[in-house]
């Protein structure tokens, strides 16, 4: 079943089991598109419509994929290649993927110890902003908060060279990068 199918089994299905079930996902959708989303089913068809059945806003087994791409894209969402993905030929080839597993592992646990928390970076944001606070950072979409907050490193990353040349840097150790450029991660 593709997750269109699972999605409207859960809704199609009126066994209070899946009640819950039904409104987290319907709940889910709604925030996303930042209206109300809702399920039609009948014999022939299923789908989920935003707003009123007769604005025909469908989000159809047609056009969820692409959908959940743009969700992902505006999310800032990228998809990691899994451990289950590796299917070794021979024995040399478990050998060096149990290695990248481990090291995989490592990094991971690196991550964790030296990452910032999402309030940790709001924080940072909104303490640097003319624009921002700490009230109405919240109604920028994930997108919105990474490009401002990458925008804010550049140009403090711009300022800290500046000042380091003015108080006699060596220029070749500094790679100074003007902020009026493309955001490049």
């Amino acid at each position: 079943m593709s997750p269109f199918e699972t999605l409207c089994v859960f809704c199609c299905t009126e066994h209070e089991s899946f009640f819950e079930m039904k409104k987290i996902i319907l709940n889910g959708l709604s925030i996303f598109f930042k209206e109300k989303v809702n399920f039609f089913f009948n014999e022939k068809d299923a789908f989920f419509y935003l707003g009123e059945l007769k604005e025909n806003k469908y989000i159809t087994k047609d056009n969820f994929e692409e959908i959940k791409d743009i969700i992902s894209k505006q999310n800032c969402y990228k998809k990691t290649v899994e451990d289950n993905e590796f299917n070794p030929a021979n024995e040399a080839a478990t050998k060096l993927a149990e290695k990248i597993k481990a090291m995989r592992k490592k990094v991971s646990e690196r991550k964790k110890e030296d990452s910032l928390t999402l309030f940790d970076l709001i924080s940072v944001l909104a303490s640097n902003s003319n624009n921002l606070n700490i009230l109405n950072i919240w109604d920028l979409s994930i997108f919105q908060f990474n490009d401002q907050f990458n925008r804010m490193q550049m140009i403090e990353e711009y300022e800290i060279n500046i000042n380091s040349l003015l108080h006699g840097a060596d220029s070749k150790k500094i790679n100074l990068k003007h902020y009026l450029r493309k955001i490049n991660k």
